[in-house]
This record gives structure tokens, C-alpha cells and sequence, in this order.
């Protein structure tokens, strides 16, 4: 259950391809898209399908949770088989399908109840929009989601299913332009298969994360050596964000806020405001990142470096 795995899958198979396939077996309801066009529509175990049998098929689900279940999660190298088996069931060649959305997800056991690690741990995202939820965050922009929540709340809500393991999924979802990711022109589903594409899906996911701005909090003890009048000004500055919004990410909640409600004037306003929390709380100084922001950057890093470095090992056997 723990460690990286592909999860969600956006296929389209072209009409040559699903020549073979019969919609009369899963019951498709039709539906109408554009001025001419009837589409077939429903689900194939967890996958949604769209389907026109002169255009072609969209598939979109779980390949983890497809191959696996929901309580295990599907390894890099059962990929292949996993696709292959979802093809040979509704009689499609999916390997040369052209892949438009990948998500790549990290399960992650929590010292302590997943619960503690709030959506206020992750505070901000250069460029994303963040919307908080329950059980996590939410970091989204046209092109790609980072999504960070409580797995182990998920899958007893909507599975019915209780896992003795407190996890913590981060996912890196790509929703389109997937070729500029993987520098691919047309993506295709066996390119997956390449060590070095999913080497750079890796590495993408670890470098989003990074940019993510983690909860500080204010020191017990000032660490400089001299109480000076910025040491103090900087001081006071976090003392007044603390009292006022109680924890740094609730200041960035804030302003996302006050930026749906429209009432930054100049729309610079909303980024120099983030800035200022972010500088006060990179003071070293005076504050140090949250231990459970800590505790899951260190994990994060373990998890991504060694699956580099695997990776790696087997881009230099394959030369």
C-alpha cells in the first residue's frame, strides 16, 4: 500500500483500433456530443468509456485500483500487464492508445494520525490555485492538479473498507498537454513502459512538491545570536500573523479568500500580500518549519530518491 504507484489513466484509442470491440456487452447509454455526432457512454469495472465506433474510445479510471483493488496499490513494473489485461477484456490494443492524462501518486504512513497532518501543513504553490477540503489540499492550475489528502479517511468513506495504516496520498495528476511533461510529441501508452518516461514523471512529482510552501512556526527560543531591530521587527511580525490568523496557512486561506470575494484592487496585491507571510516566516531566525511538514519532506525525498536511483540503475543496464 505504501510507495509510488500509477494511478488514474486518460486513454483514447482510435476507430481502427477498437474495431473489435462490442458495445452491446456493457450496455452503453447514448448520448449526443456536437450536431451529428451519438456517443455511446457508461463504465467498464471502474473505468468510464466514451465511445463512437467511426471515431473512437475514451477511457478514463484507476489502473491501480483496476489490477489491485483498494487496499494494495499497482507496482511500475505491473504496468504493462495491467494494460494488457484491461485490453484483452474489451479487445482493444491499448499499448499504442495515445495517452492524454497520467497521475502519479505517493502513499505515505504518518508517525501519527493522518489526521494531525491538516491541509494547513501545505501553504502555498507558485502559480496554482489552492482550495483546501476536509481532508487535504488541492493545488490546481488548467494543466495539472497536486492533490495532498487523507487516503486512509478515502478509502473507508467511499470503499467501506478499514486499512490499519495511517497514509498520507500525494498525487501529481495531468490532466492535459501531457507532451509538454514528457517532451513526447504524440504520448502513447507504452511509452510508460520506458524507465526514462516514467524517470521524468518521477522527477516531475518531486519537483512540484519541493516548490510547495510548508507551515513554519515561530521558535520557542529566538536563534539569533543578537536581539537586533530587524530580528525584533520580524519578531513582532509573526507574533501579530499568529494572533491574528493563528497559523500561517490560515493566512494564505485568507487571502485566497478575500481574492475569490474580489477585494484585491490590483490583482499584484494578492502576490505581495503572500509574500509578506512568506518572508516572515522564513526567518530563520526566529521560525522553523512545522515537524510534521518536516517529517513528510523527509519521507517524500526518501521515497523519490530511491526510485530515482532504481530507475537509474536500470536506464544504464538497458544502454
Amino acid at each position: 500500500m505504501l510507495g509510488f504507484t500509477i494511478d488514474t489513466i486518460g486513454i483514447f484509442a482510435n476507430a481502427e483500433s477498437i474495431a473489435n470491440f462490442n458495445s452491446q456487452n456493457l450496455g452503453l447509454t447514448i448520448i449526443r456530443n456536437g450536431k451529428f455526432k451519438f456517443w455511446g457512454e457508461g463504465y467498464y469495472k471502474n473505468f468510464y468509456i466514451k465511445y463512437h465506433r467511426d471515431y473512437g474510445m475514451y477511457l478514463s479510471g484507476s489502473i491501480s485500483n483496476y489490477y489491485k483493488g483498494y487496499t494494495s496499490i499497482l507496482q511500475y513494473d505491473d504496468l504493462y500487464k495491467a494494460i494488457e489485461k484491461l485490453g484483452n477484456s474489451l479487445a482493444i490494443n491499448l499499448h499504442s492508445a495515445r495517452l492524454y492524462r497520467v497521475d502519479l501518486a505517493l502513499n505515505i504512513e504518518t508517525n501519527n494520525p493522518v489526521s494531525q497532518y491538516s491541509n494547513t501543513l501545505f501553504t502555498d504553490l507558485p502559480h496554482f490555485k489552492r482550495f483546501e477540503q476536509d481532508d487535504g489540499v488541492r493545488f490546481e492550475t488548467k494543466n495539472k492538479v497536486i492533490a495532498i489528502y487523507n487516503k486512509t479517511k478515502e478509502i473507508k468513506e467511499k470503499r467501506s473498507v478499514i486499512i490499519s495504516q495511517e497514509i498520507l496520498r500525494i498525487e501529481l495528476r495531468v490532466l492535459k498537454n501531457i507532451s509538454n511533461v514528457f517532451k513526447i510529441e504524440e504520448m502513447k501508452v507504452e511509452n510508460l513502459y520506458q524507465s526514462s518516461v516514467y524517470l521524468l514523471l518521477v522527477d516531475t512529482f518531486f519537483k512540484y512538491y519541493q516548490k510547495i510552501k510548508k507551515q513554519h512556526i515561530i521558535s520557542a527560543e529566538v536563534n539569533a545570536k543578537y536581539i537586533t531591530p530587524t530580528v525584533f521587527k520580524s519578531l513582532l511580525m509573526n507574533k501579530g500573523i499568529e494572533l491574528h490568523f493563528q497559523t500561517e496557512g490560515e493566512a494564505y486561506t485568507k487571502i485566497e479568500e478575500w481574492s475569490r470575494e474580489g477585494k484585491f484592487k490590483n490583482p499584484m496585491d494578492k502576490s505581495r500580500c503572500k509574500k509578506i507571510i512568506t518572508s516572515a516566516f522564513k526567518n530563520p531566525k526566529n521560525t522553523e518549519i512545522h515537524p510534521l511538514a518536516k517529517e513528510i519532506n523527509s519521507k517524500v525525498e526518501s521515497n523519490c530518491k530511491h526510485t530515482i536511483e532504481e530507475l537509474t540503475k536500470k536506464e544504464v543496464k538497458n544502454e
